[in-house]
């Protein structure tokens, strides 16, 4: 069999769903050179072509997305006592933007996958290893990611049903680089179905989103990423700056708070660090700036009086 052909079959497949129910058991293991950590959790996942849907995971009340057909709600916290839940809602990005769509250029990036529509698109290679457990089992080599963020690391093994082309189990690693940093985090991920409906009846009060008991509602659009207590972002900008990518993070020395920041911007690394100091008696606040470029170093310092 064609390992490409039997790709297309899958996406041809998806795309005709009238509806699709499914439970999943996610792993997920993380980690550089120096720490590493693994967890699990399952997820329930529903869908009612073209445009709805319902995904949460189990044991995690403040973690659900629900899709409408006009409008993504989301859900955040309130899973821990004392912790407020909140809510949001967007309008409904087109499909391949949806979560739980499945995207060469952000692999299991885009919540776990459960919609296969362009599992066919931008191959590399693709080829048929085995047979197992009533799957074919196909490893694809997608293009390289556009994101520069995105590390691609190597290809994806999915185990497809014979008997009708639905994806049965995902499997891959996939690598995040800091902003402003060559410094590499790995992802590998493992994504089960463990019961699967196609094509059933579907309740369509699922779809109406009620949001929890006490939430606050958080403006739409995108924020800030937040990496090991410190922040940062990649940027396209116009004209002669290109992208700009930028880290920053911050922590106590004693008595002295020590911000430190790096810009990636026109192909150099500019290092910012800024120590801030209180006297003794809090009547003057001492900082010490330290930039660094590519080929030199300086320093300034200043005193403010605070009384």
């Amino acid at each position: 069999m064609d390992a490409r052909a039997l790709l297309e079959d899958v996406a041809a497949t998806y795309r005709g769903l009238r509806s699709l129910s499914v439970e999943a058991l996610s792993k997920t293991e993380s980690g550089d050179t120096n720490a590493g950590s693994a967890n699990h959790h399952k997820v329930q996942f529903v869908y009612l072509a073209p445009n709805r849907f319902r995904s949460q995971r189990l044991g995690a009340p403040g973690n659900l997305q629900v899709g409408d057909g006009e409008r993504l709600h989301r859900t955040f916290g309130g899973g821990f006592p004392g912790q407020t839940p909140q809510y949001a809602a967007n309008p409904l990005p087109e499909l391949v933007h949806r979560p739980h769509v499945f995207r060469s250029d952000v692999l299991f990036g885009n919540g776990e996958s459960f919609l296969f529509h362009y599992i066919a698109e931008h191959i590399d290679r693709a080829e048929l290893v085995r047979d197992e457990d009533g799957c074919h089992v196909v490893s694809v080599a997608y293009e390289p990611p556009t994101f520069p963020h995105v590390v691609s690391g190597g290809p994806v093994l999915f185990w497809i049903r014979n008997a009708d082309q639905m994806v049965m189990r995902q499997r891959g690693e996939v690598g995040h680089r800091f902003p402003a940093s060559d410094e590499v985090r790995w992802q590998r991920h493992d994504v089960t179905v463990q019961q699967i409906d196609v094509n059933g009846p579907i309740d369509n009060e699922l779809f109406v989103f009620a949001p929890p008991a006490g939430a606050s509602e958080l403006p739409g659009g995108r924020g800030r990423i937040t990496m090991r207590g410190g922040s940062g972002f990649m940027r396209e900008e116009k004209g002669a700056a290109g992208r700009i990518e930028h880290r920053d993070s911050h922590e106590w020395d004693g008595d002295t708070l020590v911000q430190r920041s790096r810009w990636r911007m026109r192909g150099l690394d500019l290092d910012f660090e800024r120590r801030v100091t209180f006297s003794p008696d809090e009547s003057e606040l001492r900082v010490v700036e330290r930039v660094r470029g590519p080929h030199e170093e300086k320093e300034t310092a200043m005193t403010i009086r605070m009384r």
